[in-house]
């Protein structure tokens, strides 16, 4: 879930989203931007059907984890999995929302 949430919440391919570990029920994660080489790190759990992340090393490299996106002003993430998709369901605090369907790699 985590790869496909950080893909919806940053417009990129899940594919180019590399899991570096999962940890204590979270999974740490990384992609490098394709148009200027930039490194983003982020770490999410699971509970339930609602995913919860937070940046890693914003402020660069080394300056540890941001805080985690749980304020009722910070988007509401769940997923649904139905057959071979994942869909990622944001909602905004101002009511609107956005939803973002990926295969399941079998692999």
């Amino acid at each position: 879930m985590c790869r496909a949430t950080i893909g919806a919440l940053n417009g990129r391919d899940p594919g180019i989203i590399q899991v570096s570990s999962v940890e204590d029920g979270m999974a740490y994660v990384s992609y490098v931007r394709p148009d200027d080489g930039k490194v983003w790190k982020s770490r999410c759990k699971v509970d339930g059907e609602q995913v919860v992340w937070a940046a890693m090393d914003l402020s660069g490299p080394g300056s540890g984890p941001g805080r985690w996106r749980n304020d009722p002003e910070d988007e509401h993430i769940t997923y649904v999995i139905a057959g071979p998709t994942v869909t990622i369901k944001m909602r905004y605090s101002d009511g609107s929302g956005d939803e973002h369907a990926y295969q399941i790699d079998p692999s």
